[in-house]
């Protein structure tokens, strides 16, 4: 027998006794319309073959195969729930948010949570090695000869690459051996306290007599951050 949709006229090929003498409620897959359908004549359940006959009126029609050589669909089963993916989506979403809110936010966050600095370079994402939004451009050395004693002056630009006013802070110059180890070390005050976005300003300092077995010097700013070391280059 064939079932028509009250709603939206949707056919559906179905076996008569799959209905029974009472009738039952089917619902349209196409648009989710239940309906009660009343029960077919009996001489279509009679005609029916005995194994169908012999099915229980509750026999769940709307999991019935498409009929062999017609293009109506069966009643189906429910409709999948659409419910898992929308969460899945949702989740997604949500996630992604909280991480770009997390690289927006990332130097508050680090001044809040150094803890959170290993996690930031993991991905590349640290604290600028310059000091938060400054960078040292430029850094130049040179050593002379000032009444018989060595001194060497390091020259260099300090500027603010960020889009806000920065805190300059405190400045150190390093030295280190061919092997890498740090032999000298001392602290600088820079030019300007702060830095307007965009300002940059010269820095100088000088250090009497440096160690002969220095072969490189590194000028970096003071680590602001709650525990930290250096941060610069």
């Amino acid at each position: 027998m064939i079932l028509t949709c009250p709603e939206c006229s949707t056919r559906y090929v179905v076996d008569p006794v799959a209905i029974g003498l009472a009738g039952r409620t089917v619902r349209c897959s196409r648009c989710s319309h239940s309906w009660h359908e009343p029960p077919p004549p009996v001489e279509e359940i009679v005609s029916a073959p005995a194994a169908a006959a012999s099915r229980p009126e509750s026999a769940d029609i709307e999991r019935r195969a498409r009929p062999k050589g017609t293009n109506l669909p069966a009643v189906p089963g429910s409709t999948p729930s659409r419910t898992p993916a929308v969460l899945w989506t949702l989740l997604v979403l949500f996630l992604v948010a909280v991480a770009g809110l997390a690289v927006w936010q990332r130097d508050a966050i680090l001044a809040r949570v150094p803890e959170t600095a290993a996690i930031y370079e993991t991905f590349g994402l640290g604290p600028k090695p310059e000091g938060f939004g400054l960078a040292l451009e430029n850094v130049r050395r040179k050593m002379s000869t000032v009444d018989g004693v060595r001194v060497l002056r390091i020259d260099g630009v300090i500027a603010n690459v960020s889009d806000k006013p920065r805190t300059v802070p405190g400045m150190l110059g390093i030295l280190l051996d061919s092997s890498g180890r740090e032999i000298k070390r001392w602290n600088f005050s820079p030019p300007l306290p702060k830095l307007l976005h965009g300002e940059r300003t010269p820095f100088s300092t000088e250090l009497k007599d440096p160690p002969r077995q220095a072969s490189e010097v590194r000028v970096m700013f003071e680590d602001r951050r709650p525990g930290g070391g250096a941060g610069g280059r």
